[in-house]
């Protein structure tokens, strides 16, 4: 038996230090790995592979930060345009400073953008999918 008496704890102790150790090991080896996949994923993206010049990094680090903002105010005020029908989120969409520098640029790449500002899929699932004459 490991622990037969006094002379014996600290075999028990590193014993169970060791366990702890893999169990905590094997936890960072995991979110490691969920880390990469989600950027082998990210990566497979159309655009993922483009590395950005300077003033395109510059540019990029802008709007996200003015999305950042939009999405704090929409947190905030519970007021989410692109959770709204279309017309009641036009005038609010009209208004968002985010909309109108994506106006402005050239649409060549952009083809799929609509994933990133949709609503969550529970959401999706809950009020979209149960309504009559929706296929």
């Amino acid at each position: 038996m490991l622990v037969d008496g006094p002379s014996e704890w600290p075999a028990l102790r590193f014993l169970l230090l060791a366990v702890a150790m893999s169990f905590f090991g094997s936890a960072l080896s995991i979110d490691e790995t969920r880390a990469h996949l989600l950027l082998k994923e990210k990566m497979m993206r159309l655009g993922g592979r483009l590395v950005l010049n300077t003033k395109e990094e510059q540019a990029n680090e802008r709007l996200m930060m003015l999305k950042i903002a939009e999405m704090k105010e929409a947190m905030r005020t519970l007021i989410f345009p692109p959770s709204m029908h279309f017309f009641q989120a036009k005038h609010l969409i009209e208004r968002s400073q985010v909309f109108n520098i994506l106006r402005m640029m050239p649409k060549g790449a952009a083809l799929h953008l609509h994933d990133i500002g949709i609503v969550t899929m529970d959401w999706l699932v809950r009020n979209v999918t149960y309504r009559p004459h929706c296929h």
